[in-house]
């Protein structure tokens, strides 16, 4: 899994390996999206919180590539466009 000497690699390094083993990437993906698109709606300030932090987790270091950026990028810009408070009464009709 690891490879090489256990006792030289980072705890970034452990976690990466451990997600990849453990964690598939449509999950992985899931997690992400679920973690972008979290809101506080009715929940209280610290229930929020641990939601978030626990959200977190799941999403180490990403964007991690090109890639992640770009689909980052359009899964924003398409959450934008979709969210009806951004538009007016007039655009509406």
């Amino acid at each position: 899994m690891l490879g090489g000497d256990v006792n030289q690699i980072t705890w970034e390094q452990f976690k990466e390996n451990f997600c990849a083993k453990f964690f598939s990437a449509s999950l992985k993906d899931a997690k992400q999206q679920e973690f972008l698109k979290l809101q506080q709606g009715n929940m209280i300030v610290e229930e929020y919180d641990a939601e978030f932090d626990m959200s977190s987790h799941f999403v180490l270091r990403w964007p991690a590539t090109h890639t992640d950026t770009l689909r980052l990028k359009v899964d924003m810009s398409l959450h934008e466009r979709a969210d009806p408070s951004k538009t007016t009464e007039k655009d509406q009709h």
